[in-house]
């Protein structure tokens, strides 16, 4: 396994695909070996594919979590998907601007107006605030969008269709 990780790696635009499918398929005694190999990789596209593991996801410490949220944040190509719902304590590792960026790609793969869970587990809308605390004040319009996001991920219906009847 560790020979196909290396081979995936060598390739100048590694195939996240690839590289995720390798970390799922690894049992537990070579996983974190093959974990170390990603999360030394220089690239941010690599690393992040950390955030993409579901089989082994019970194996994943909090600091690599946050090491691929981080890699996430600063990556630019982006993740194909989650392999699971992230913490909210995650992101509150991150630096301010880190934090705001990870969270506003993190909420695109969502939907809106489908009330949906978010966070595991589910964050009060106090502790959901506190998160976007420490940038609101130079990125005041990002995190006022990013609020409304996740009300609208979470809480909110889609909004009604104006009917013939309606209209004056």
């Amino acid at each position: 396994m560790s020979e196909v990780l290396a081979d995936i790696l060598t390739e100048e635009f590694a195939n996240q695909g690839s590289i995720i499918s390798v970390l799922q398929k690894a049992n537990s005694k070579v996983f974190n070996q093959l974990l170390d190999t990603v999360m030394r990789d220089t690239r941010p596209e690599v690393r992040q594919c950390v955030l993409g593991v579901s089989l082994n996801r019970n194996l994943l410490t909090d600091h690599q979590l946050t090491m691929g949220l981080k890699a996430f944040a600063q990556a630019t190509t982006p993740l194909h998907g989650f392999g699971g719902l992230l913490s909210v304590k995650t992101f509150s590792a991150l630096r301010p601007e880190e934090r705001l960026h990870a969270l506003e790609k993190y909420l695109n793969f969502f939907p809106k107006y489908r009330q949906l869970v978010v966070f595991e587990p589910e964050p009060s809308k106090e502790e959901f605030d506190m998160i976007l605390f420490a940038g609101c004040i130079e990125q005041n319009d990002l995190v006022n969008r990013l609020s409304k996001t996740y009300q609208e991920i979470t809480e909110e219906l889609p909004p009604k269709e104006e009917s013939e009847d309606d209209k004056p």
